[in-house]
């Protein structure tokens, strides 16, 4: 797709943007504590190899597990593991990201900022050019196209792929505008892949694979919690907003399984957001 390669050139290395962009990693430097350098380390972890596919090989649980950083508010549940087409979809993602990431990156050949700014100790050096960032691009990727899929988090999404852009920039290895320029690119190309049938097919694969895999955790969850006791003032009647659990978004969303009660072992309270319009209902009474 040609439009994915025509981004904005990155601020010249002697302009004023970029020399303010160095005072920000200079200051980020001068603050970033212990617990963050530990933390932004982990990090750099945190990226795909889309040509890794064998099992036996000692970083391929690394290199899943990658896929499934960003949409980890779902739950634990949420793995390569009991999500193998889940997987799959966010595989092809990052690999066709990184195409144009990679190839952005040897055309419009910035310089790190650690060889502009010798005060600079950057905890990380790449040896590929700065602009865009591809751990923002791959990051905020991943988060448009699980918002897709769970809108109702789709601000916990974000924050995972903020995290990430910035965590670059506390390393000392990328500008501000590579990360904004990651942000903003991931949104286009995620937009190109569903024009793409083919891409859409395997979305709906992997947004159904979800919804089963959490209806079947919301199974086990319930027969986990039969002794559990709880008062009738713990119990929601509704969402509070006047639909009374029979909002008409209702079975149409995919939801999040929250919490269930049991009175007197007969009554089962299963709690669900409808993700449309973010409350609380009891669907099951």
């Amino acid at each position: 797709v040609p439009a994915l390669l025509d981004i904005p050139k990155f601020p010249a290395n002697s302009s004023e943007q970029t020399r303010e962009e160095l005072k920000v990693l200079l200051k980020f430097q001068q603050e970033r504590t212990e617990e963050q350098i530990n933390r932004y380390r982990m990090l750099a972890g945190i990226f795909h190899s889309p040509g890794n596919f064998n099992p036996i090989d000692p970083d391929y649980d690394r290199n899943f597990s990658s896929l499934f950083h960003i949409g980890s508010p779902l739950g634990e549940w949420y793995n390569y593991k009991n999500l193998p087409l889940t997987a799959k979809l966010l595989s092809g993602v990052y690999r066709d990201a990184m195409y144009y990431v990679f190839r952005l990156k040897v055309v419009l050949n910035r310089p790190r900022p650690y060889h502009l700014e010798p005060k600079l100790n950057a905890l990380e050096k790449p040896l590929h050019q700065s602009y865009p960032s591809g751990h923002s691009s791959g990051s905020y990727a991943n988060a448009y196209v699980m918002m897709e899929i769970a809108p109702q988090l789709a601000n916990e999404f974000l924050k995972m792929g903020e995290e990430m852009a910035i965590s670059r920039e506390y390393l000392g290895c990328h500008y501000p505008s590579d990360s904004e320029m990651g942000r903003t690119w991931a949104r286009l190309f995620v937009n190109e892949l569903f024009k793409k049938q083919k891409f859409v097919n395997d979305f709906e694969a992997a947004k159904k694979e979800i919804a089963e895999f959490q209806k079947k955790q919301a199974l086990i969850n319930i027969e986990a919690n039969k002794s559990s006791q709880c008062s009738l003032s713990e119990t929601v009647p509704g969402c509070g907003n006047g639909c009374d659990g029979k909002c008409s978004n209702l079975g149409k969303y995919l939801y999040v399984f929250v919490h269930v009660h049991v009175h007197d072992d007969v009554v089962v309270h299963v709690l669900v957001f409808c993700s449309n319009c973010i409350h609380v209902h009891v669907l099951y009474r």
